[in-house]
């Protein structure tokens, strides 16, 4: 599953609980892409920016939520951009 996004450019790079600061840093720089599993494990959305306080902004597609607290994510997958894009 975690590998459909090959083609877009991207490699899987890990699934943990990655530290805050650097989710902030590199969700601000473009660096890597986080896909968060929240809601007590029962749902994942694409973090899109950090509103600070450990808030971040996210894309979810199930319901109208914008935002989600650190606190409140459980795992987390990053991808990286590969040499392709």
């Amino acid at each position: 599953v975690w590998s459909a996004v090959d083609p877009l450019g991207a490699d899987f790079d890990q699934e943990n609980h990655i530290p805050q600061s650097d989710i902030e840093n590199n969700v601000a720089n473009c660096k890597s892409a986080y896909i968060a599993n929240v809601l007590n494990g029962a749902h994942w959305v694409l973090l899109t920016s950090y509103r600070g306080d450990g808030v971040f902004y996210v894309n979810d597609p199930g319901f109208s939520t914008t935002t989600y607290e650190y606190s409140g994510m459980g795992k987390i997958v990053q991808y990286d951009r590969n040499s392709t894009i």
